[in-house]
């Protein structure tokens, strides 16, 4: 199974200066599955996703009534992530070995401006610029018993490898 989608959102806050719609996002998402059915007891199954997304402003308001965005032309969020998952399950005489494989990557970018008085600087507005880069990857084997008895047993291992990378920049807007 593929499936794919695209969804494009019009903005619908007005931002701290009057400007009118502000903050369109765009959404494309991907996904495929993969079942296989290899014999009566072994079955292999592929999962993949992958979603990127842009967004102008962001959805910090501070203003309900009418939705005001606090945010100014410029300021973006932009993600990007993918999964990829791989399951084995296979029924043994004597138990059931199930290995699952999971990895993770998740890349995201953004710049929020805001006025904040009292700071100092000439005009008050600070801009922060964030870029995250993370990968995961995540692996169990389990083994589960398979018999009618009331003794029933399970051993599995799990493994973890997680990284992620954050930086993180404050600038004053100083007009020139």
């Amino acid at each position: 199974r593929v499936v794919a989608s695209q969804e494009g959102m019009g903005g619908y806050h007005m931002d701290s200066l009057g400007n009118d719609e502000v903050n369109p996002t765009d959404i494309n998402s991907y996904r495929a599955e993969l079942l296989w059915h290899a014999n009566d007891a072994v079955t292999v199954s592929l999962n993949y996703f992958t979603e990127e997304g842009e967004s102008d402003y962001s959805n910090f308001v501070s203003s309900l009534d009418p939705p005001i965005n606090n945010q100014f032309p410029g300021d973006f969020y932009d993600n990007d992530q993918e999964f990829l998952s791989a399951t084995l399950d296979w029924e043994l005489d004597f138990a059931t070995l199930t290995v699952n494989v999971t990895s993770i990557e998740s890349d995201e970018a953004t710049q929020l401006s805001a006025l904040i008085p009292g700071l100092g600087l000439p005009n008050d507005m600070v801009s922060l610029t964030n870029a995250q880069e993370g990968e995961a990857l995540n692996t169990e084997i389990r083994l589960v018993s398979q018999s009618d008895s009331p003794f029933q047993w399970l051993a599995g291992v799990y493994y973890s490898d997680t990284e992620n990378v954050s930086d993180t920049f404050a600038t004053a807007l100083i007009p020139p």
